[in-house]
């Protein structure tokens, strides 16, 4: 990968919310200027629940944590920003874009996969 993707996902209990971002660009990243932003699809939908602009830097090879501004103060310890609306669940999906282009999704819009998207031993809920 040459671009911004989620290296992490935290979904734990009511507020425990966190996604990390992994840099792999070989430069600084300036979120803002450049657009980034995640997106919630809730439940399957097909339209954007929420969206949440992404704001600071991240260094090449580091990682940016967006976490529920409520989450335990172990979460907020690690997080570059907070936010209020850093709202899912085990079933939604959430997707990583640079201006127009998706670079990374957790989930498939538009479908849901019942209580978590599971892979193997792997599952997103809780």
């Amino acid at each position: 990968m040459t671009d911004l993707f989620f290296s992490e996902y935290i979904q734990s209990g009511t507020s425990n919310r966190a996604l990390e971002i992994y840099n792999s660009t070989g430069s600084t990243v300036d979120l803002l200027a450049a657009g980034y932003a995640i997106e919630i699809y809730s439940d399957g939908s097909t339209s954007v629940t929420t969206t949440i602009n992404l704001s600071g830097t991240v260094a090449a090879g580091k990682t940016f944590v967006v976490a529920d501004k409520s989450a335990d103060a172990i979460v907020l310890d690690k997080g570059n920003q907070t936010n209020t609306q850093l709202s899912f669940n085990g079933n939604d999906a959430i997707v990583l874009r640079k201006a127009q282009t998706v670079l990374d999704a957790i989930g498939q819009v538009g479908f849901d996969p019942g209580t978590a998207w599971i892979f193997g031993s792997i599952s997103t809920a809780d």
